[in-house]
């Protein structure tokens, strides 16, 4: 019989797989084992989330057909043809996320299990570094956002049901899509998961980086100032001659007279020095792993993510402004709700765009300075020394071992992707509130 798959897990993370756990997408079972979380796959927890997010999916479905079904005027979500496309198109994106993120948990939750257990190990192996990424700020941002989630949802299905009484419309309707809010509740708790998990991979990857610029302080080559010789600093007063403008081969042969930075040795180079960087190094491999096998586990769920920004902020700002350019049946203070409430919507998505992207962000640019701080010390040190073997070892490593965040391939996650989602909500948005115009016309 084989043995349970186990590892330990920070408080922040463990904090949202406690609340997934409740939704249906982490059938974990925790074990505390002394100062310690550890999880491990539950299969009775495996039953209860296919259950409910196979009734929450139906009720969201039975809901959406009795109100497409009714009047215009008494629909509850559909009071005009383009709100009716928009909504069937929200609860289908919403429900896929629901639908992937549950019924693939067993497996999501084994592959969380090995990539937590061999970060556990790398972050083991970097003790002696600080990481200026805590896990206290991630664990007040969980607490935080999953406050945040909650209020606005509960807040937006309440002036729901109060719109759906004081109109006279059909209030079992209204109940019924509160299982929309629970899946989208569950999309957020998958965005977390994400959040919090490529932030433990970057974490590890300070480690790393703070590692090298230890050892570029330990060997003085930060601080490096070169003061030339007394030879050298004749040939650098000295006026060179000047060949003549037709002649290309004189031209090239005063390149020798330019004097080149010396190489630094190191001054405590030996074998401490070259299982510095051999363990940075294959630290440094077992990261870009850890990267891939992220991507790799999270594509679909991370491509679902996107798509549901992407139409949340097209449909946000579209209710918005239909709420300022026509003339709304409400009055007293659900006129001015609705406004703050889309408000508030629009700002929670683009922090969550926002939110999504900037650790894969910052996990790139990490490894950009990881190769700059090794080409570094790799033309400062001096060949003769034993650590250039381990150095270009690492190099190499840097160049062959290159990971990113990619869903799928399709795109990377870069702060540039924030501005090409931005300008096509922004292309989107002038079409659909035309059309709703000239529709009004």
């Amino acid at each position: 019989m084989k043995p349970r798959l186990q590892c330990m897990v920070p408080p922040s993370l463990a904090l949202a797989l406690r609340v997934s756990r409740l939704a249906g997408i982490a059938p974990l079972k925790f074990v505390a084992k002394q100062s310690n979380i550890m999880i491990r796959l539950s299969t009775s927890l495996c039953v209860y989330s296919y259950l409910l997010v196979t009734a929450l999916n139906v009720c969201t479905l039975i809901a959406v057909m009795i109100d497409f079904s009714v009047p215009v005027k008494l629909s509850i979500r559909m009071q005009t043809e383009t709100k009716r496309f928009v909504w069937i198109a929200d609860v289908v994106i919403v429900g896929m996320l629901s639908g992937v993120g549950v019924y693939t948990a067993p497996i999501q939750m084994r592959r969380l299990i090995a990539y937590l257990h061999r970060i556990h190990k790398i972050n083991s192996d970097l003790q002696t570094y600080s990481s200026s990424l805590t896990d206290k700020m991630l664990h007040r941002l969980t607490i935080g956002m999953l406050l945040i989630t909650s209020v606005i949802i509960v807040t937006d299905f309440t002036f729901v049901m109060y719109l759906a009484d004081l109109n006279h419309r059909q209030l079992l309707i209204a109940i019924m899509y509160w299982c929309y809010y629970c899946s989208y509740f569950i999309a957020h708790l998958l965005e977390m998961q994400f959040v919090l998990i490529a932030a433990l991979a970057l974490s590890s990857l300070k480690l790393v980086n703070n590692g090298l610029r230890t050892l570029l302080h330990q060997s003085g080559i930060e601080s490096l100032t070169e003061i030339p010789n007394s030879n050298e600093q004749h040939m650098a007063n000295a006026v060179l001659p000047q060949p003549p403008k037709k002649s290309v081969n004189n031209s090239i042969d005063t390149l020798a007279f330019v004097v080149t930075k010396r190489s630094v040795r190191f001054p405590t180079a030996g074998w401490t020095d070259q299982r510095t960087i051999r363990r940075l190094a294959l630290s440094y491999g077992s990261i870009c792993e850890v990267v891939r096998q992220i991507d790799n586990n999270n594509g679909i769920i991370v491509l679902l993510l996107l798509a549901s920004f992407l139409l949340h902020l097209v449909v946000t700002p579209y209710y918005l402004i239909i709420s300022f350019v026509t003339e709304s049946p409400h009055t007293g203070f659900e006129k001015v709700l609705n406004p703050i409430l889309q408000t508030v919507w629009c700002l929670y998505h683009t922090f969550g765009l926002v939110m999504i992207i900037e650790p894969c962000h910052r996990t790139h640019e990490e490894m950009e300075t990881t190769r700059e701080l090794v080409s570094r010390v790799m033309c400062s040190a001096d060949p003769r020394d034993p650590i250039s073997v381990e150095l270009e070892m690492f190099f190499r490593q840097l160049v062959l071992n290159k990971a990113s965040y990619a869903p799928l391939k399709v795109c990377t996650l870069t702060r540039s992707l924030v501005a090409t989602i931005l300008g096509s909500i922004t292309t989107y948005l002038i079409v659909i509130v035309q059309l709703e115009i000239k529709n009004m016309q």
